[in-house]
């Protein structure tokens, strides 16, 4: 009988994280699971989505295109989250340095508290950081990837820059 109240009080507590953290999970991130909508494309973000070539000046049938590779992050940072921001950038300056330079691909952190990013959060149907590989055509997302396994690499650099490189890789050569 000593033990009912001590039980009681064990779940009762239980029970209020869970609801704290389903709270803070909704206000954060605007809903409690992902959806891919991979035929609906995000608002373009200024600067983002527009490239201009001198191939596409010269031939209407060349298609401007620029990839972008999003590092979605909130304002609450943790060791994880800094190491994906942190490795992801490493991996985009080694493996990816000329087209950066060129402007081809681009690589943006965006915040998604901030309230022009929020739009972000059901379009790409995020629920944690992470990095998105957005195609963009002609000014229009053609295609996108969640790199979702950044978080089975948290702490292992050389995997997570393999994997980053890898995926990106993939949509260059499309």
């Amino acid at each position: 009988m000593d033990n009912k109240p001590k039980t009681w009080v064990k779940y009762s507590l239980l029970i209020i994280t869970i609801l704290v953290m389903g709270t803070w999970t909704v206000s954060t991130f605007g809903k409690t699971s992902p959806s891919k909508k991979e035929n609906t494309p995000p608002k373009p973000v200024a600067g983002a989505t527009q490239t201009k070539t001198a191939a596409s000046d010269t031939s209407a049938k060349q298609e401007a295109r620029q990839l972008v590779v999003y590092y979605f992050m909130t304002t609450y940072r943790c060791r994880s989250c800094i190491f994906i921001e942190g490795t992801t950038r490493k991996a985009m300056d080694e493996y990816f340095a000329n087209e950066q330079n060129s402007g081809r691909m681009v690589f943006k952190m965006v915040n998604v508290d901030e309230p022009q990013n929020r739009h972000f959060i059901d379009e790409y149907g995020l629920y944690t950081k992470t990095v998105i590989v957005s195609d963009i055509k002609n000014g229009k997302q053609a295609e996108w990837k969640n790199l979702d396994q950044v978080w089975n690499l948290i702490g292992r650099e050389d995997e997570f820059k393999a994997y980053i490189a890898k995926e990106v890789r993939a949509y260059l050569g499309s």
